[in-house]
């Protein structure tokens, strides 16, 4: 049996998929490499990966092993108003989650490891508003705050970038809006440029 956090599992949340076709991104994944469990969530254009606080009861249930588990599921388990939630397996094959059982969604996760940057360059990009909103409510439930968080973008040009905050046990990964070969990110707008000059 396994004991998580529900802010950790509710931070999740905010980078899922809601009614995406790829029916195992409107969910959550729990994945164990080794003995470290992993949070993560996408919807294909936001990653949230966290390391969560957990406790074994019993024998400790070494990875790999991924298990998806769709939104509902983990939202009737954070609503309950309990700090800890215990994942356990039982012998039809479900699992519970708090007081909700469930089944694995049948899917196969994203390979998120093989989208996260090793580096970046600094080269500044455009991103999408709401995706850097979803990242700020993210890591600012995996760190229990009432706001979201002040997070940092570590830009990466038209490659993928990191969002972080000084909580280094959680990040999210954010791809960049496309821009026109040739066009600066820094181009002032016609718009603003004549409101400017008409001042």
């Amino acid at each position: 049996m396994l004991t998580l956090k529900s802010h950790q599992l509710k931070a999740a949340l905010n980078c899922a998929a809601t009614k995406d076709v790829r029916y195992y991104l409107n969910c959550i994944a729990l994945q164990c490499i080794g003995e470290q469990v992993y949070i993560l969530a996408t919807d294909g254009h936001v990653l949230f990966a966290g390391k969560p606080e957990t406790v074994w009861t019993g024998e400790v249930q070494r990875g790999p092993w991924t298990i998806i588990i769709d939104s509902a599921t983990v939202k009737a388990a954070c609503k309950t108003g309990t700090h800890d939630v215990t994942l356990a397996a039982l012998p039809d094959g479900k699992y519970s989650l708090g007081a909700t059982i469930f089944a694995p969604v049948d899917g196969r996760f994203p390979d998120w490891q093989k989208i996260v940057p090793s580096k970046t360059d600094g080269a500044i990009a455009q991103f999408n508003p709401r995706l850097l909103v979803n990242c700020a409510k993210a890591l600012g439930d995996w760190q229990q705050s009432k706001k979201p968080a002040l997070p940092y973008v570590a830009h990466n040009g038209n490659s993928a970038a990191i969002v972080t905050t000084s909580d280094e046990t959680a990040f999210c990964v954010v791809m960049p809006c496309c821009i026109e070969r040739g066009a600066s990110p820094f181009e002032v707008s016609p718009i603003a440029k004549a409101f400017a000059e008409a001042a």
